[in-house]
């Protein structure tokens, strides 16, 4: 990237100097283009970080792996918190909660830290420990399943 053009250091003339002392340098307006620049870069990036993160939408997102962690780690809530996850109509609530009470049995002796990992487990369990019906529940807590 080409420096910005940046203007010439001048002295004032000496005849208009009445001092024998030497002038204090002046900060080029290269320098301070750039920090200007860098600035308004730095800006930028915070507001666009905070726009795309701090949305309602991702809260709730957050809020529903947070339950689904919690569910597996043998931690479940009450029905009036699954409420609170603003669910699909669809979802019978005292049904997900039955869900995620077996889904605390199911993992007791794993530890979760993303969904992702509680997903590839899942997946892995054979149809007789009921994984299928457990998982396609639970997971409509954190991605809203299609109404049918």
């Amino acid at each position: 990237m080409p420096a910005p053009a940046s203007s010439r250091v001048s002295k004032t003339p000496s005849r208009f100097r009445s001092t024998t002392e030497a002038e204090d340098v002046v900060p080029t307006k290269g320098v301070a283009s750039w920090r200007r620049e860098f600035f308004e870069a730095l800006d930028l990036l915070q507001s666009e970080i905070k726009r795309r993160f701090d949305q309602s939408s991702m809260e709730t997102a957050s809020r529903r792996e947070e339950t689904l962690l919690a569910a597996a780690k043998g931690s479940v809530g009450t029905e009036e918190d699954l409420r609170s996850l603003q669910l699909p109509i669809n979802i019978d609530v005292s049904g997900l909660h039955m869900q995620m009470r077996m889904l605390g049995d199911l993992t007791k002796d794993e530890d979760f830290c993303t969904v992702h990992e509680l997903a590839v487990y899942m997946s892995s369990l054979h149809m007789q420990e009921g994984s299928s019906n457990t998982w396609k529940i639970s997971s409509c807590c954190v991605f809203p399943c299609p109404s049918p």
